[in-house]
């Protein structure tokens, strides 16, 4: 019996490690490599996953800026473990994962991407960052970087 008693003991300290640490990564995000980049706000890990950055909407093919960002983006990520972290909502209309995208130096990516002027502020949704998003986007205009240059906004 006493065998038996320390038999579920185990068990169940060890099932609570394996739901603490699912928690912890749920909490803290997950790692994965960069495989390629879509353009200047999506990018695909781990071969096959797609990863739309919340918050930030940036030039499409053929617009202004659109290959600054995306050679932006591709330097900072490309073959590159990113760290992701996740929102409210897991994906959006296309599918592709939403998240907020983390540097192994700690970069705050979505965030990089506005204060640089690659892209901006996306509006349509209501998101964690959005003020702080906004306030770097005056900056960067105030500032004329990337999209805000004279003229072009």
């Amino acid at each position: 019996m006493l065998i038996m008693n320390k038999k579920r003991i185990s068990a169940g300290i060890i099932a609570l490690l394996i739901f603490s640490t699912i928690a912890i990564a749920k909490e803290s995000g997950d790692e994965f490599l960069c495989t390629y980049v879509i353009d200047g706000d999506t990018i695909v890990v781990n071969y096959k996953i797609k990863v739309r950055l919340i918050g930030i909407d940036t030039p499409e093919s053929g617009e202004f800026f659109y290959e600054e960002a995306k050679r932006y983006l591709t330097g900072a990520v490309h073959k590159k473990r990113v760290l992701l972290k996740y929102g409210d909502r897991a994906r959006d209309r296309f599918g592709r994962v939403l998240a907020y995208v983390y540097l192994d130096d700690g970069t705050f990516l979505n965030e990089e991407l506005i204060r640089r002027g690659f892209g901006e502020v996306f509006h349509r949704d209501d998101y964690e960052f959005k003020e702080r998003f906004l306030k770097l986007q005056e900056y960067a205009k105030r500032e004329r970087k990337g999209i805000w240059r004279k003229g072009r906004r």
